[in-house]
């Protein structure tokens, strides 16, 4: 792992820029961000943020391949250029048995660390193009999920390439080329289907030439089938069919305005508020009264021995 070298962060990402105006991207051009270069191999994720005490990172070259277990169920996403890359230390989930990402090839990471939390401190719509980086890696896995849904595995296959092929294809007079490095395992991963069931579904796509092999590039000829879109359908199913129940009947339940609900919420907080001091002001009389009782009491034990006549020792008989 080789890291000293800078760069700077709108050449790392340009998109990060999209909301600065002009002149702030001009000022934000001078921003740079550590570079860290990984080989192929297990990234410690959380050595990264403890050496260059970074919150996350973007891909600059290469990729990264996370892939999780449940159980017996493999999954997998992938880290292209211009990716963001979350270090920060999140609790997982008690099911995942086993997390982790690895560099399928030589890549380099821009850590973002307090120079961009200074960045962003004097240019806030940085942020933003931040945000909107993690947004379009969130909505691509919404996706992929889906593809996940589809019965047969040649169909996710193709799907899911040209789900990548949007962020990181290119298209050329005979197709549009994805250059990754994918093997049958990862795409198994990716698409949640076995290692020889994607092999036969490859040579499946191969044999009809909707997917090329071409060295370490994969060249996309067909396009995936686009269902057409049906109309909505009012008796479709909802999730609780129970009549009696109140999740089944939505539209007997008035919307109430945010600020009403707000100022109810409120006022229940403040009747609870003052009921919790009046049962606490009849504890502490109640206790009041106790120790009273109990002072009284010992008073009047320590009169009534003062008061008692002692008695004569009887003579012995």
């Amino acid at each position: 792992m080789g890291s000293g070298s800078r760069i700077r962060l709108l050449e790392a990402d340009p998109g990060v820029a999209v909301y600065l105006t002009q002149a702030e991207r001009g000022e934000a051009a001078t921003l740079t961000v550590p570079v860290v270069e990984l080989e192929p191999g297990p990234v410690d994720t959380g050595g990264l943020v403890a050496r260059h005490a970074s919150f996350g990172a973007i891909v600059i070259e290469g990729m990264l391949a996370c892939h999780l277990r449940v159980g017996e169920q493999a999954g997998m996403r992938i880290l292209g250029p211009r990716d963001a890359v979350s270090l920060g230390a999140t609790e997982s989930p008690m099911l995942l048995v086993d997390a982790g990402c690895r560099a399928v090839a030589p890549t380099r990471l821009a850590m973002l660390g307090r120079d961009v939390l200074v960045g962003v401190h004097r240019w806030p719509r940085l942020m933003a193009g931040l945000h909107v980086r993690t947004a379009e890696q969130i909505e691509r896995v919404a996706v992929q999920l889906a593809i996940c849904q589809l019965p047969r595995v040649e169909d996710r296959l193709l799907a899911l390439f040209w789900l990548l092929a949007e962020s990181w294809g290119r298209v050329t007079p005979v197709g549009t080329a994805l250059p990754l490095v994918l093997t049958h395992e990862t795409l198994g991963a990716l698409v949640g289907a076995r290692r020889p069931t994607v092999t036969l579904a490859l040579g499946e796509l191969t044999e009809r030439g909707a997917v090329l092999r071409q060295g370490r590039t994969w060249l996309l000829i067909e396009h995936p089938p686009v269902p057409e879109r049906a109309a909505p359908d009012p008796h479709a199913p909802v999730l609780v069919t129970d009549g009696e129940s109140v999740w089944g009947r939505r539209e007997e339940v008035p919307e109430t305005p945010g600020h009403v609900m707000h100022e109810e919420i409120a006022r229940t907080i403040e009747r609870l508020r003052e009921q919790h001091r009046e049962r606490a002001d009849q504890v502490l009389l109640g206790l009041a009264r106790v120790r009273e009782a109990r002072l009284r009491s010992e008073q009047l034990r320590s009169r009534i021995r003062r008061e008692r006549p002692v008695r004569a020792p009887r003579p012995p008989s």
